[in-house]
């Protein structure tokens, strides 16, 4: 239980930004908190529950559905997502805060995908995905042949 404990608190450490006097909030936290373990112990009780007719789906719904940090994950991610709010309400402001004012030039060189600005000028759509970084231009680089600012993460 001491390992339990030490986990959840070091989980819930991240939430010291967020403001947890929102219901909002209160609900993206506690509802899958909830439903992760609810479900998890349903199909410990009845494990046949989940039939539809393909053996490895169902074995694959069985796996994710009974591993409750998965389900709490996944449900946490869809709610905070979806359900709207601002950034400063969900702790977005300082982590954005945070990065900025730790970012210089040179980890940007080091950490820099070299490929990356080639494929953002040939497919800009890729900016706007979600788990693509953003591009942060520097005046003294040019990018292929000489006409672009060369983006860097």
């Amino acid at each position: 239980m001491v390992i339990v404990g030490a986990l959840l608190t070091i989980g819930l450490s991240n939430l010291q930004h967020v403001d947890m006097s929102s219901s909002r909030n209160m609900l993206v936290v506690g509802v899958p908190f909830m439903a992760s373990m609810s479900i998890s112990y349903c199909l410990e009780l009845y494990p046949e529950i989940i039939a539809t007719g393909v053996k490895d789906l169902d074995r694959s719904l069985h796996v994710m559905l009974s591993t409750p940090m998965f389900l709490g994950g996944f449900l946490a991610m869809l709610l905070d997502n979806t359900v709207p709010a601002s950034l400063e309400s969900r702790g977005m402001k300082h982590w954005q805060s945070q990065d900025e004012s730790q970012r210089n030039k040179e980890n940007d060189d080091i950490f820099t995908w070299s490929f990356y600005p080639t494929l953002v000028k040939v497919f800009p759509f890729v900016v706007s995905l979600p788990f693509m970084p953003k591009l942060i231009s520097h005046d003294s680089e040019n990018i292929l042949d000489g006409d672009v600012e060369s983006p860097t993460l």
